[in-house]
């Protein structure tokens, strides 16, 4: 009665939970679960979109920290296998260009917050910043570019892009992955 009063006549709201999702008071078979807008939504990790509005979107929603695009980039897991497969060919022992090894438990070592030998203005990895890390910029292509020449590093000394030769150049998606990685923190 309450609700064709409310909808029909203009009547006084019905009791609480109207109006909003909530515990059903009376004693009955029904739940507010089983009336469609009530049901929780999951939150999407890849969408954008707050589903569960609880005021967190995607990767920043507690519920989304196991997803696997939610986990952070580890140069153990994401970022070796591109040094492995495409660069221990020349930066391994017993001498690697620039001094500089490449190969799994020698690398993450090798190149976060160390000085870049061709630009020691920069480090060869600077945790947090991609276009100030050398070897993200030796990979670019862009580590000629006016920026670097004025830290005083010569188009001479900061060589060529990497990988060097016909094995040039990393694809577009190994150089996002690398880019990203640094950029979250270089993590381990």
């Amino acid at each position: 009665m309450y609700i064709l009063t409310h909808l029909f006549s203009g009547g006084a709201n019905p009791p609480p939970p109207f109006g909003t999702c909530g515990p059903d008071p009376t004693a009955d078979g029904l739940a507010c679960a089983t009336f469609s807008p009530c049901t929780p939504v999951a939150e999407d990790c890849d969408n954008l979109v707050d589903d569960d509005l609880d005021g967190d979107v995607d990767c920043l929603d507690a519920d989304c920290a196991a997803a696997p695009n939610c986990q952070p980039l580890s140069h153990a897991t994401d970022i070796q296998p591109i040094w492995t497969n495409r660069c221990i060919q020349c930066h391994t022992n017993p001498f690697p260009p620039q001094g500089l090894i490449l190969t799994a438990g020698t690398a993450y070592g090798m190149i976060v917050g160390v000085n870049a030998v061709e630009c020691p203005p920069l480090d060869r990895v600077a945790p947090g910043q991609p276009q100030q890390s050398f070897l993200y910029r030796k990979i670019q292509g862009t580590q000629g570019d006016p920026d670097i020449n004025a830290l005083g590093c010569t188009d001479v000394a900061v060589g060529a892009q990497m990988p060097f030769g016909i094995a040039c150049c990393l694809p577009q998606s190994e150089r996002d992955l690398i880019e990203d990685w640094i950029a979250t923190g270089a993590n381990p």
